[in-house]
This record gives structure tokens, C-alpha cells and sequence, in this order.
């Protein structure tokens, strides 16, 4: 099988991949945005959440398309990660994120005292604001950047845990784009716990090879933030759950990827083998 740019430089196109995507859907969510503007002229700037909820539409059609376009040719043993195979244990590890749903209920409603979405649209925007990286990120840095770094260090050491750290690090650097639109501090703190839940999320899929876990508590942790209205800010209670997130979602990523459930892993993911 050819070599592909991709395939000898996983990082770089883990790092660029997912934020390839989210530019792609900012221009599809512009270009939805046109029909409306067309019909309704500048009065549809009164419908404040349209650009958000169009944004996220468009995330959602971005991750489809992957899954369609991303077939097992471009590697060996590339899967979707959507069947019913192991969806049963990829929902119970994934359900460790139950953790980081209490914890943005309490720092948003509870610390930061933030009014939840009461309105059919405002709660909708929430879950639609959770829905849509959930599935799009899990579906780009979990089921293609991941995937693709199992491949490419078949037959190398530790290529479990270089695959999902690795990963994981793509997936926090990735958040760095935040930098255009957010605090520095907020946005480096972000970047650090990104890739500790990207480790743990990681850490699910190749335990599994089952996209349903990540998916689901991905969103529901996003949507347990979006429901919320406003922003809390840099709190006490926000500086020490980053640091808190950090440590145990890190630690439980690399405890299911532990020695004793290497030979699980490698024969589960046997047919992904590459020689980059």
C-alpha cells in the first residue's frame, strides 16, 4: 500500500486534521447562513443563536463525512467504530466522564452560579453546543488520528501507549485555536486537560475499538457546560477541577491501556498493522 504524507508524519496531521475540519465547518456554517439572509434580510441578525446552532449542524456534517470518506483502503484495518461490537464495554469505561459532568454542573451552576437554558431553543442550543464536538472531535481524534497512529507503529514498543498519549497531546494542542476567541490562561489550562480527557478517551476506543463510550460522554460532558448561560470564568473551584481533571482522567486513561491488558489490545487491533 502506498506511504501517504499522513501516514509518515501521524503528529503533524493529528495537530492539523482536527482543525482542518472545525475551518471547514465554519465555512459550510457561513454558507447556511446565506439562504437565511436571503429570505429574511438583516432581521435574522435578531436570531442570536442561528450562527452557533448552524456551526454546530455543520460540525456534525463534517464527522459524517470523515466516516464516509475514511474507508478501510486509505489504511490497513481502519473501522468506523460504530457497530455494536463492544459498544456495551465502550459505554461502561467511557462512563468514568460522569466524573467531569458533576464537576462542570457544580462549577457552573453551583460555584458560578450561571441560570440554566430554560427556553425550547436555549436548551436545544446547549445540546446541540454538546452534541457537536462530541461527536466530531471522538469521530476525527479518536476514531481517524488514533486509529491511524496504531497503524503507523505496528510493530514498535509501546505503540499502545505512544498511540494514545500522542494522541491525546494532538488532541489538547489542537485546542490552542481557542486562542483566537478566549483568555491565554484559560486556553493553556484548557489545553491541559483536553489532552488528559483525550488520553482517557483514547484509552477507551483502543480498549474497545468502539466509538459509542467516547461519544456519548464526550457530549454529555460539553452539554453539562453548554446548558448553562454565560460564563463562570477563571474561579478557585475552576483552577483546582482543571488540575484535579488533569491528574485522574490522565491516570485512568493509562490504567486501561495497563501491561495486563496489552495482549487484549494487540489482538483486538491485529489487523492494523503498517510499517511507517
Amino acid at each position: 500500500m502506498k506511504t501517504h504524507w499522513y501516514m509518515k508524519h501521524p503528529v503533524i496531521f493529528g495537530i492539523l486534521m482536527p482543525a482542518v475540519g472545525i475551518e471547514v465547518a465554519t465555512l459550510l456554517s457561513m454558507l447556511f447562513q446565506l439562504p437565511f439572509f436571503a429570505i429574511m434580510g438583516n432581521s435574522v441578525l435578531e436570531y442570536t443563536f442561528l450562527p452557533g446552532m448552524l456551526f454546530d449542524l455543520s460540525r456534525i456534517l463534517v464527522g459524517l463525512v470523515l466516516i464516509l470518506i475514511m474507508k478501510p483502503g486509505l489504511w490497513e484495518g481502519y473501522k468506523a467504530g460504530f457497530s455494536n461490537e463492544r459498544a456495551s464495554m465502550s459505554i461502561k469505561l467511557a462512563a468514568f466522564g460522569l466524573i467531569m459532568i458533576v464537576s462542570n454542573i457544580i462549577e457552573n451552576g453551583i460555584v458560578g452560579g450561571l441560570p440554566a437554558a430554560d427556553t425550547p431553543i436555549g436548551i436545544l442550543n446547549g445540546i446541540l453546543h454538546g452534541i457537536a464536538p462530541g461527536f466530531y472531535e471522538e469521530v476525527a481524534c479518536r476514531g481517524v488520528v488514533l486509529s491511524l497512529m496504531m497503524y503507523c507503529s505496528y510493530n514498535k514498543k509501546d505503540r499502545i501507549t505512544r498511540s494514545v498519549v500522542l494522541s491525546g497531546l494532538c488532541f489538547g494542542v489542537a485546542h490552542l485555536l481557542n486562542l483566537l476567541s478566549a483568555d491565554t490562561v484559560m486556553t493553556l489550562i484548557q489545553v491541559c486537560y483536553a489532552t488528559a480527557v483525550g488520553i482517557f478517551f483514547g484509552g477507551v476506543y483502543v480498549r474497545t475499538r468502539n466509538l459509542w463510550g467516547p461519544v456519548i460522554f464526550h457530549s454529555l460532558i460539553d452539554i453539562a457546560e453548554f446548558i448553562y448561560i454565560g460564563d463562570a470564568g477563571l474561579t478557585s473551584y475552576a483552577l483546582a477541577s482543571s488540575i484535579a481533571i488533569t491528574i485522574i482522567y490522565g491516570a485512568i486513561g493509562l490504567y486501561l491501556i495497563r501491561p495486563a491488558k496489552r495482549g487484549e489490545i494487540e489482538e483486538l487491533w491485529a489487523d492494523a498493522g503498517g510499517s511507517a
